[in-house]
């Protein structure tokens, strides 16, 4: 636990009181809300128990490997719409971020926001404390078992579905997702050039924070909304201005452990069966 939040969580300093008690009193079982000044801390505040939890869960993944497909398809010839999208409308493995699955693939926590403003500035947090390099030489003692998070909303690469309505591939939805992939891949390249010829100008925390704004595709950041539907992340951060999307990913939190394969349609039967509610009004939204 204290070396994955010193990898990018928490610097070298000690925990404000609040942090301190909302840690303590979550890990003994207790719903709690925390409510703080501007910059006192309280994103770590609700991320240090996340973080204790998983760390706990993470000793149980050690010696099941589970490992990442970076072949970059999205940049090399050859990967047309019947190489990616397979029969069943969903990623062939041989493009499947995580195509060899030795864990539960679940959502083990949701962080949720109205505006994606603020989820924004939550991603690149996650990316700083999980997929840092320092993070990602934590977690490789773990054979590589990276905490995945990911970011489901309108941002996310890319709308629309992997088969049309006859069945064939959806070539247009390929030819978008590539493009989407590509540009990430081009910004995280300019960055790295931009530290390389700059290697004085920053320090070590700066380049972390600056890198921190750029997603890298090779990590535990989930690349699109089909890798998430296929192998879900453990953190999922989103808003509820996709009911549909978020009220299925919601239910598919909570049927960790008791379905070993869903998919999204059978995930908002279930949601309807049980008469889930959605409740919105303005930018505060709410399932029960």
């Amino acid at each position: 636990f204290k070396k994955i939040v010193n990898a990018g969580l928490f610097g070298n300093h000690k925990m404000h009181q609040h942090q301190w008690e909302m840690l303590t009193q979550v890990m003994e079982g207790n719903h709690c809300v925390i409510t703080s000044g501007t910059g006192s801390g309280k994103t770590e505040s609700f991320l240090l128990p996340l973080f204790a939890y998983l760390s706990k869960e993470i000793n149980t993944w050690k010696e099941t490997t589970n490992t990442i497909n970076n072949t970059n398809w999205w940049s090399v010839n050859g990967y047309g719409p019947v190489k990616i999208i397979n029969e069943e409308g969903t990623l062939n493995n041989i493009v499947k971020q995580r195509p060899n699955i030795n864990r539960p693939a679940a959502i083990r926590a949701m962080v949720i926001y109205p505006m994606n403003a603020l989820v924004e500035d939550q991603l690149s947090r996650l990316r700083k404390a999980l997929d840092s390099d320092d993070a990602r030489n934590v977690l490789n003692e773990y054979d590589a078992n990276l905490i995945y998070f990911g970011r489901y909303n309108g941002t996310s690469p890319v709308s629309g579905k992997l088969l049309k309505d006859d069945g064939g591939r959806n070539t247009f939805t390929v030819t978008r997702l590539k493009k989407e992939l590509k540009a990430i891949q081009k910004n995280n390249d300019e960055v790295l050039n931009y530290l390389q010829e700059n290697q004085d100008n920053k320090t070590d925390e700066e380049k972390k924070d600056l890198l921190a704004n750029f997603q890298r595709l090779d990590g535990a950041e989930m690349r699109s909304r089909f890798d998430m539907q296929e192998t879900p992340p453990d953190i999922l951060i989103t808003n509820f201005h996709l009911p549909k999307t978020s009220l299925m990913l919601l239910v598919d939190a909570f049927l960790v452990g008791k379905h070993s394969k869903r998919s999204v349609t059978d995930l908002y039967t279930i949601a309807i069966q049980e008469q889930f509610s959605f409740y919105s009004f303005g930018d505060s939204m709410l399932i029960l």
